[in-house]
Protein backbone atom coordinates (compact mmCIF):
# COMPACT_ATOMS: atom_id res chain seq x y z
CA UNK A 1 0.00 0.00 0.00
CA UNK A 2 1.46 3.17 -0.84
CA UNK A 3 1.99 5.81 1.77
CA UNK A 4 -0.16 8.51 2.55
CA UNK A 5 0.62 11.83 1.06
CA UNK A 6 1.84 14.59 3.31
CA UNK A 7 1.44 17.94 1.41
CA UNK A 8 3.38 21.08 2.21
CA UNK A 9 1.10 23.82 3.84
CA UNK A 10 1.98 27.24 4.06
CA UNK A 11 0.57 29.78 7.05
CA UNK A 12 -1.83 31.12 5.28
CA UNK A 13 -3.56 27.72 4.47
CA UNK A 14 -2.86 26.26 8.12
CA UNK A 15 -6.84 25.98 9.27
CA UNK A 16 -8.81 26.94 12.12
CA UNK A 17 -9.78 24.86 15.27
CA UNK A 18 -12.93 24.24 14.45
CA UNK A 19 -11.79 23.12 10.80
CA UNK A 20 -9.16 20.64 12.66
CA UNK A 21 -11.90 19.71 14.37
CA UNK A 22 -13.91 18.91 11.54
CA UNK A 23 -11.20 16.36 9.98
CA UNK A 24 -11.05 12.68 10.85
CA UNK A 25 -8.00 13.44 12.41
CA UNK A 26 -9.87 15.85 14.83
CA UNK A 27 -12.71 13.54 15.42
CA UNK A 28 -10.32 11.09 16.56
CA UNK A 29 -8.76 13.38 18.76
CA UNK A 30 -12.54 13.94 20.29
CA UNK A 31 -12.63 10.48 21.25
CA UNK A 32 -9.81 10.76 22.97
CA UNK A 33 -11.16 13.66 24.83
CA UNK A 34 -14.10 11.53 25.53
CA UNK A 35 -11.68 8.37 27.14
CA UNK A 36 -10.34 11.17 29.22
CA UNK A 37 -13.72 12.18 30.52
CA UNK A 38 -14.60 9.12 31.29
CA UNK A 39 -11.96 8.28 33.41
CA UNK A 40 -12.73 11.52 35.24
CA UNK A 41 -16.19 10.97 35.65
CA UNK A 42 -15.19 7.45 36.72
CA UNK A 43 -13.13 8.71 39.55
CA UNK A 44 -15.05 12.09 40.90
CA UNK A 45 -18.35 9.46 40.93
CA UNK A 46 -15.46 6.82 43.49
CA UNK A 47 -14.17 9.68 45.01
CA UNK A 48 -18.13 10.32 46.39
CA UNK A 49 -18.58 6.45 47.93
CA UNK A 50 -14.64 4.63 47.45
CA UNK A 51 -11.85 6.58 48.63
CA UNK A 52 -9.76 3.51 48.19
CA UNK A 53 -10.83 2.88 44.79
CA UNK A 54 -10.67 6.25 43.66
CA UNK A 55 -7.06 6.53 44.71
CA UNK A 56 -6.26 3.41 42.99
CA UNK A 57 -7.64 4.92 39.72
CA UNK A 58 -4.85 7.65 40.19
CA UNK A 59 -2.04 4.49 40.55
CA UNK A 60 -3.37 2.35 37.46
CA UNK A 61 -3.44 5.74 35.25
CA UNK A 62 0.42 6.02 36.85
CA UNK A 63 1.73 3.16 36.19
CA UNK A 64 0.21 1.90 33.09
CA UNK A 65 1.79 5.23 31.48
CA UNK A 66 5.76 4.61 32.87
CA UNK A 67 5.57 0.80 33.64
CA UNK A 68 3.34 -0.54 30.91
CA UNK A 69 -0.20 -1.99 30.97
CA UNK A 70 1.07 -4.89 32.60
CA UNK A 71 2.10 -3.37 35.70
CA UNK A 72 -1.33 -0.83 35.23
CA UNK A 73 -3.53 -4.13 35.04
CA UNK A 74 -1.46 -5.73 38.17
CA UNK A 75 -2.08 -2.37 40.14
CA UNK A 76 -5.72 -2.39 39.34
CA UNK A 77 -6.39 -6.17 40.59
CA UNK A 78 -4.29 -5.70 43.53
CA UNK A 79 -6.36 -2.38 44.46
CA UNK A 80 -9.87 -4.23 44.82
CA UNK A 81 -10.86 -3.83 41.28
CA UNK A 82 -12.86 -6.83 38.75
CA UNK A 83 -11.32 -7.94 35.86
CA UNK A 84 -13.59 -6.20 33.44
CA UNK A 85 -13.29 -3.14 35.41
CA UNK A 86 -9.22 -3.34 34.96
CA UNK A 87 -9.52 -4.05 31.26
CA UNK A 88 -12.35 -1.23 30.66
CA UNK A 89 -9.53 1.10 32.76
CA UNK A 90 -7.29 0.03 31.11
CA UNK A 91 -8.77 0.02 27.63
CA UNK A 92 -9.36 4.06 28.45
CA UNK A 93 -6.12 4.54 29.09
CA UNK A 94 -4.55 3.23 26.44
CA UNK A 95 -7.67 4.52 24.04
CA UNK A 96 -6.76 8.08 25.33
CA UNK A 97 -3.11 7.64 24.38
CA UNK A 98 -3.44 6.64 20.69
CA UNK A 99 -6.35 8.71 20.35
CA UNK A 100 -5.01 11.89 21.60
CA UNK A 101 -1.27 10.73 19.91
CA UNK A 102 -2.01 9.62 16.61
CA UNK A 103 -4.12 12.91 15.30
CA UNK A 104 -1.18 15.17 16.99
CA UNK A 105 0.97 13.14 15.12
CA UNK A 106 -0.57 13.27 11.56
CA UNK A 107 -1.25 17.02 11.97
CA UNK A 108 1.77 17.74 12.91
CA UNK A 109 3.87 15.84 10.32
CA UNK A 110 1.34 17.47 7.69
CA UNK A 111 2.44 20.57 9.07
CA UNK A 112 -1.13 21.62 9.91
CA UNK A 113 -0.34 22.23 13.67
CA UNK A 114 3.13 22.27 15.67
CA UNK A 115 3.71 21.24 18.46
CA UNK A 116 7.35 22.01 19.53
CA UNK A 117 7.84 20.22 22.77
CA UNK A 118 7.01 16.97 20.82
CA UNK A 119 9.20 17.52 18.28
CA UNK A 120 12.06 15.02 19.44
CA UNK A 121 9.21 12.85 20.64
CA UNK A 122 7.63 12.45 17.29
CA UNK A 123 10.86 12.14 15.46
CA UNK A 124 11.91 9.64 17.77
CA UNK A 125 8.45 7.08 17.36
CA UNK A 126 8.73 7.96 13.44
CA UNK A 127 12.33 6.46 13.00
CA UNK A 128 11.06 3.98 14.89
CA UNK A 129 8.03 3.00 13.24
CA UNK A 130 9.96 4.06 9.64
CA UNK A 131 12.59 0.42 10.84
CA UNK A 132 9.18 -1.51 11.44
CA UNK A 133 7.16 -0.44 8.43
CA UNK A 134 9.24 -3.19 6.16
CA UNK A 135 8.10 -6.10 8.62
CA UNK A 136 4.44 -4.59 8.16
CA UNK A 137 3.88 -4.22 4.53
CA UNK A 138 3.27 -7.88 3.48
CA UNK A 139 0.92 -8.51 6.31
CA UNK A 140 -1.40 -5.50 6.39
CA UNK A 141 -3.85 -5.19 9.38
CA UNK A 142 -3.31 -8.72 10.68
CA UNK A 143 0.23 -7.96 11.15
CA UNK A 144 -0.66 -4.51 13.09
CA UNK A 145 -2.81 -6.35 15.31
CA UNK A 146 -0.42 -8.64 16.52
CA UNK A 147 2.35 -5.95 16.30
CA UNK A 148 0.10 -4.02 18.97
CA UNK A 149 -0.91 -6.83 20.93
CA UNK A 150 2.24 -8.55 21.52
CA UNK A 151 4.69 -7.02 24.09
CA UNK A 152 8.20 -6.70 21.89
CA UNK A 153 10.14 -4.45 22.07
CA UNK A 154 9.63 -1.04 20.56
CA UNK A 155 5.80 -2.39 19.69
CA UNK A 156 3.05 -1.05 20.91
CA UNK A 157 -0.20 0.91 20.22
CA UNK A 158 1.72 4.59 19.70
CA UNK A 159 4.34 3.00 17.30
CA UNK A 160 1.85 0.81 15.62
CA UNK A 161 -0.33 4.10 14.92
CA UNK A 162 2.42 5.68 12.94
CA UNK A 163 3.43 2.40 11.39
CA UNK A 164 -0.48 2.30 10.14
CA UNK A 165 -0.23 6.23 8.71
CA UNK A 166 3.01 4.89 6.98
CA UNK A 167 1.55 1.68 5.47
CA UNK A 168 -1.15 4.34 3.92
CA UNK A 169 -4.32 3.19 6.18
CA UNK A 170 -7.02 5.97 6.86
CA UNK A 171 -7.07 7.38 9.78
CA UNK A 172 -10.61 5.64 11.21
CA UNK A 173 -8.62 2.43 9.63
CA UNK A 174 -6.08 3.03 11.91
CA UNK A 175 -7.63 3.72 15.14
CA UNK A 176 -9.72 1.21 15.28
CA UNK A 177 -7.23 -1.86 14.11
CA UNK A 178 -4.77 -0.45 17.67
CA UNK A 179 -7.79 -0.12 19.55
CA UNK A 180 -8.42 -3.79 18.73
CA UNK A 181 -5.02 -4.84 19.07
CA UNK A 182 -4.36 -3.05 22.12
CA UNK A 183 -8.40 -4.12 24.18
CA UNK A 184 -6.92 -7.83 23.03
CA UNK A 185 -3.75 -7.41 24.68
CA UNK A 186 -5.52 -6.22 27.93
CA UNK A 187 -7.76 -8.61 28.02
CA UNK A 188 -4.95 -11.27 28.28
CA UNK A 189 -3.30 -9.31 30.18
CA UNK A 190 -5.62 -9.02 32.86
CA UNK A 191 -6.41 -12.88 32.78
CA UNK A 192 -3.07 -14.11 33.31
CA UNK A 193 -2.15 -12.00 36.18
CA UNK A 194 -5.52 -12.39 37.53
CA UNK A 195 -4.33 -16.36 37.12
CA UNK A 196 -1.04 -15.54 38.52
CA UNK A 197 -2.75 -13.43 41.79
CA UNK A 198 -5.09 -16.39 41.99
CA UNK A 199 -2.58 -18.79 42.04
CA UNK A 200 0.30 -17.44 44.36
CA UNK A 201 -2.86 -16.59 47.22
CA UNK A 202 -3.59 -20.54 46.91
CA UNK A 203 0.41 -21.23 47.45
CA UNK A 204 0.96 -18.59 50.12
CA UNK A 205 0.38 -20.80 53.29
CA UNK A 206 3.03 -23.32 51.52
CA UNK A 207 5.94 -20.74 50.64
CA UNK A 208 7.77 -21.42 53.72
CA UNK A 209 7.61 -25.20 53.47
CA UNK A 210 8.52 -25.41 49.76
CA UNK A 211 11.82 -22.90 50.82
CA UNK A 212 12.30 -25.29 53.88
CA UNK A 213 12.12 -28.47 51.40
CA UNK A 214 14.19 -26.61 48.78
CA UNK A 215 16.93 -26.03 51.47
CA UNK A 216 16.73 -29.56 52.44
CA UNK A 217 17.44 -30.68 48.83
CA UNK A 218 19.87 -28.57 48.66
CA UNK A 219 21.70 -29.27 51.55
CA UNK A 220 21.56 -33.42 50.78
CA UNK A 221 22.14 -32.70 47.09
CA UNK A 222 25.57 -31.11 48.37
CA UNK A 223 26.43 -33.77 51.40
CA UNK A 224 25.34 -36.77 48.82
CA UNK A 225 27.62 -35.07 45.90
CA UNK A 226 30.58 -34.67 48.42
CA UNK A 227 30.63 -38.21 49.48
CA UNK A 228 30.66 -39.19 45.96
CA UNK A 229 33.62 -37.21 45.48
CA UNK A 230 35.54 -38.67 48.95
CA UNK A 231 34.67 -42.11 47.65
CA UNK A 232 36.17 -41.93 44.53
CA UNK A 233 39.12 -40.62 45.81
CA UNK A 234 39.68 -42.99 48.41
CA UNK A 235 39.36 -45.58 45.37
CA UNK A 236 41.62 -43.73 43.69
CA UNK A 237 43.80 -44.22 46.56
CA UNK A 238 43.30 -47.51 46.83
CA UNK A 239 44.05 -48.40 43.33
CA UNK A 240 47.64 -46.49 43.33
CA UNK A 241 47.89 -48.07 46.00
CA UNK A 242 47.71 -51.52 45.25
CA UNK A 243 49.86 -50.27 42.07
CA UNK A 244 52.82 -49.14 43.68
CA UNK A 245 52.83 -52.52 45.86
CA UNK A 246 52.69 -54.62 42.44
CA UNK A 247 55.53 -52.17 41.35
CA UNK A 248 57.55 -52.83 44.32
CA UNK A 249 57.22 -56.39 44.47
CA UNK A 250 58.45 -56.90 41.39
CA UNK A 251 61.59 -54.69 42.06
CA UNK A 252 61.82 -56.89 45.26
CA UNK A 253 62.00 -60.42 42.71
Amino acid sequence: MPATPMPEISENQKPTLKALLRMREGEIYLLGLACVLVMLGWFMALSRTDLGKAGTILAVVTTHLTGGRALGISTALSGGFERWEAILLGALIEGAVVCLFFPTFCLSLRRLIKVPFLTDAFANIHRSAQNQRGRMLKWGIPGLILFVWFPFFMTGPVVGSVIGFLLGMRPWVVTGVVLCGTTLAIVSWTFIIDQVVDWSQRIGEFIPWMLVCIVLILVVSFRISRYREAQQRAQAARLNGAGNGELDAEKEK
